[in-house]
């Protein structure tokens, strides 16, 4: 064998060694991995880098905020969010694990009462941005705030999952974190300086019902932490805002106590609003953010990562409505992904994408502040106090315009928060108005009747403000009935968020085409039978599909607006790609664990009634393209669809489709077996074929160690097709009851039931 070194080794004491060709190579896999891991790590979107990222980095150093910088790995620094708080005196620290911006928004709002009511600085931290191994070194006088959603089946946020898997070993309930720098590391309580309080957000229509909240706060007590306050739990199936607050105001006379504060001595006077607005006539419109892309090309080299913060823009390439019946509709959408470079996608994951919000909303708002006549001036914005209870910077870049940041950045849809009506009473210039203001804001059935339930916008409120103090106060002039600060309203505007889509494609057939299926929302409230609340992101889907279909014009004008079912034109819901004309919106992909089983010959057993069946469709495909592509000694299982809808002549998604999928699919077994509930006078839905199927299902599931899939509504059709399957356990099966639900679970816990659900 030969044992010299190759010609380029360094010769001396280090040319001694004697190494194996294979030692080589495996020094340079593992250098080469690691170099590509670094280059991963500090790349960002290139080709879509939006002002969120050039505009902010100038508008920190321009505003000089107050903002904190990100945590960084211990192995690159010692700048932990301990030593961030010493340095800047914070006593309290709100870690926040978001998806939707939610338990964000609770932080910040948690973290301004801190401050301005109670004297207390804080720190406000996304929980990826720091480094949790040093939790045990925050001092005893000081309180840590955690809130938490559960995502999906019982999963961390995005923002949370290194968190999530530095605190918990699901395999190991005596698990013990890894502590930075700790003095015992045989201490079975490393984490008894440590006071916390606790909220979670859930969805009480999931079985795992705020499943992370309940799981960290358990760990923090095994490893002696001490809670302050109750365990908080939020459901949104019914008011999280309700839950939120009520816990919130238990809260803070235990904080008050913690911190030898007098809590019956404390100011109830109304709370600052967190930025000062600066106007900024005649900006350079180069430099004022206006809602879309900056389109540059890749760095050599590096791979963009597109994600919540930095998403890419697609073109739209294709758009059909499914529906024939015109009372409905709903969209087949695909995104263009081939020029995203790095960005690629599996089958089975999710698709994030931001609407823009509708500009009826958008001039509401503007003419109800008085701002019609500067929407397009530019402003920016500062922090009112610059040691302030947290690192928040804009909510969006700036500078920008008004127009801008209602109607792409702010989401003016959603209905203020109770709370916030205390700080509309502040303005309010009629007591009819104030009276009307503090009701709401203190009686919660006053506030869900006449606004949650109707689904009111914030512009439909002010407006209702701005009639009262006409009819109190006649002689003001219309611009000085109601005048609330745009700034106080950013502190109760969150953004616009991303909405996320089952992809209804499959990556080994499409992988530079991503497919969407979304039925465009509009409903009446049971409160408001004489009202219709759309919803932004389907209605979004709409606009486009109709500007992408409107029939051709020769008035300019006419041409840009589409017969929208909110009235609105389409132009305003488009953002067209630079140079090509094509329609963009942005997006990521946000990765699933909703997957197809490893072995193809697995049988699989879909139930998808709606658009549930968007990711079934995306199943199928993959699997008849391999079944009809492969070789003899590949075999592809079983695979059966439930399918429910109103009728086959009116909403039968991609009827045309199944047949030529299922012809390479083995039978008898595999097909789509479908409910059609108003075909006939009794009503027929998915659980109804699963029951007459029973002996089928047990046999694949029993013996043949089958997968089931479900997805679509949680609330009511998850939990009857669950139920469905408990039944089929202990009829077929032979079980008692709590075994046969415990067959079921089993199941889940293997992976052989899986959900893709939403309340």
């Amino acid at each position: 064998m030969d044992t010299s070194p190759p010609p380029n080794a360094p010769t001396g004491e280090a040319a001694s060694v004697s190494l194996e060709f294979s030692d080589y190579l495996i020094i340079f896999i593992a250098l080469a991995a690691a170099g590509f891991y670094l280059l991963r790590r500090q790349a960002t979107p290139p080709s879509t880098k939006s002002p969120f990222d050039r505009l902010q980095e100038s508008a920190r150093a321009e505003t000089k905020t107050a903002a904190l910088p990100k945590a960084r790995d211990p192995t690159k620094g010692s700048d932990s969010f301990v030593t961030l708080m010493r340095e800047a005196g914070q006593r309290m620290v709100f870690f926040y694990g978001s998806q939707t911006g939610t338990a964000e928004d609770f932080a910040r709002r948690l973290a301004k009462e801190a401050t301005q009511r109670f004297g207390l600085r804080c720190l406000v931290a996304d929980l990826e941005e720091h480094d949790l191994t040093v939790l045990h070194q925050l001092p005893r006088d000081h309180l840590a705030v955690f809130l938490l959603a559960t995502y999906g089946e019982g999963e961390p946020t995005d923002n949370a999952v290194e968190f999530w898997e530095t605190l918990i070993n699901p395999d190991d309930e005596a698990h013990m974190p890894e502590f930075t720098d700790i003095e015992d590391p045989d201490d079975h309580q490393p984490l008894r300086s440590l006071h916390y309080a606790l909220f979670g957000l859930g969805n009480s229509t999931y079985e795992l019902y705020n499943h992370v909240a309940r799981t960290v706060d358990q760990t923090l007590e095994r490893l002696g932490a001490q809670r302050v306050h109750r365990r908080g739990e939020g459901d949104d199936d019914r008011s999280m805002e309700e839950d939120f607050l009520a816990w919130k105001d238990e809260l803070w006379p235990l904080a008050c106590a913690h911190f030898g504060i007098d809590f019956e001595a404390v100011s109830n006077a109304p709370q600052a609003a967190t930025f000062d607005l600066t106007e900024l006539p005649g900006a350079n419109a180069d430099h004022v953010y206006d809602g879309g892309p900056i389109i540059k090309p890749a760095p050599s080299g590096l791979v963009p990562t597109y994600d919540v913060k930095h998403p890419y823009w697609a073109p739209v390439a294709l758009t059909r409505e499914l529906f024939t019946s015109t009372e409905r509709s709903c969209l087949h959408v695909e995104l263009d992904i081939s020029d995203a470079q790095g960005m690629t996608y599996l089958t089975g994951d999710h698709a994030a994408v931001w609407p823009v919000n509708p500009e009826r909303e958008v001039d509401r708002l503007l003419n109800v502040l008085g701002l019609a006549d500067r929407a397009d001036t530019a402003f920016k914005l500062a922090l009112h106090d610059p040691n302030s209870a947290s690192s928040k910077q804009a909510p969006f870049p700036v500078p920008t315009t008004y127009r801008t940041a209602l109607r792409h950045c702010l989401d003016i849809i959603s209905p203020p928060s109770r709370q916030f009506f205390e700080t509309l009473t502040a303005y309010a210039r009629s007591e009819p108005a104030r009276t009307y203001l503090g009701t709401l804001a203190s009686d919660k059935a006053a506030y869900a009747r006449q606004i949650f339930e109707p689904r009111l916008t914030m512009g439909e409120v002010l407006e209702i403000v701005q009639r009262r103090e006409k009819q109190a106060i006649p002689t003001v002039a219309a611009a000085d009935r109601y005048a609330i600060p745009f700034a106080a309203l950013l502190d109760e505007f969150t953004r616009v968020l991303p909405r996320y889509y089952s992809i209804s494609s499959s990556a080994k057939l499409h992988p530079k085409r991503l497919h969407m299926t979304a039925v465009v929302l509009a409903y009446t409230p049971t409160a408001t039978p004489d009202r219709t609340v759309y919803g932004v992101a389907t209605n979004y889907f709409k606009a486009i599909h109709d500007y992408r279909t409107r029939p051709a014009l020769t008035n300019g004008d006419a041409a840009d607006r589409a017969p929208l079912v909110t009235g609105d034109p389409a132009a305003f819901f488009l953002r067209p790609k630079l140079e090509t004309g094509d329609l963009n919106v942005a997006m990521f992909v946000r990765r699933s664990n909703f997957k197809l089983p490893k072995s193809p010959a697995t049988p699989v057993i879909m139930v998808g009634p709606g658009t549930g069946v968007a990711p079934f469709r995306a199943f199928v495909m993959e699997r008849s393209h391999l079944a009809a592509t492969s070789g003899p000694d590949t075999q592809v299982g079983p695979t059966l669809l439930y399918f429910g809808c109103r009728s086959r002549h009116q909403d039968y998604l991609y009827e045309p489709e199944w047949p030529e999928y299922f012809q390479h699919l083995p039978a008898p077994h595999s097909g789509i077996r479908c409910a059609f509930s108003r075909d006939q006078p009794e009503k027929i839905y998915v659980q109804d074929l699963l029951r007459a199927e029973q002996d089928t299902l047990w046999d694949l599931l029993h013996n043949h160690h089958a997968y089931v899939y479900v997805c679509g509504d949680a609330r009511h059709m998850a939990r009857d097709v669950n139920k469905t399957f408990v039944d089929i356990a202990a009829n077929v099966g032979g079980m008692p009851q709590q075994q046969a639900v415990n067959y079921v679970k089993n199941l889940r816990g293997q992976g052989r039931y899986q959900e893709d659900v939403w309340a």
